[in-house]
């Protein structure tokens, strides 16, 4: 689709085509991962408009599979927390958690070439499968 639109501008000088081509596939890159790029804290926040505390569990499974994440088939009652709290957002419980979603949200390239950062969302709920926390961490892996 974008070397349709790059091919409907025939009389454009070649510089300007591939300056258009350019701002195209650059503008997809950065909305793919503006969500991703943010802070946990505010990754959370977006989840939690979406899906705020009481929601159902049904209701959440059902907006995980909307926006076509997978859920991690072997999901944990513990919810991994790394030692930088700036990896991390959402807190432990207070109430007995009894299901979890958790889901991987995606990853990106880190600043040097070798590592990359993996983005997972986790919601917890109570024993009547009503939404108690959500919770989003980063996991840095070596390449």
């Amino acid at each position: 689709m974008v070397l349709s639109m790059v091919d409907a501008m025939p009389n454009q000088p070649m510089t300007s085509r591939r300056i258009a081509l350019f701002v195209m596939i650059a503008s997809v890159c950065l909305l793919q991962g503006c969500m991703l790029h943010r802070s946990p804290a505010s990754i959370r926040r977006s989840l939690l408009k979406r899906t705020p505390i009481g929601t159902n569990y049904e209701v959440v499974e059902a907006f995980v599979k909307k926006e076509r994440w997978q859920p991690i088939p072997y999901p944990r009652l513990d919810v991994p927390f790394a030692p930088n709290p700036k990896e991390n957002a959402g807190s432990a419980p207070t109430v007995e958690v009894r299901q979890t979603i958790q889901v991987y949200l995606g990853d990106y390239g880190g600043v040097l070439p070798f590592y990359m950062i993996e983005v997972y969302g986790c919601w917890l709920f109570d024993t009547n499968h009503q939404l108690i926390e959500v919770c989003v961490f980063k996991h840095i892996c070596d390449l």
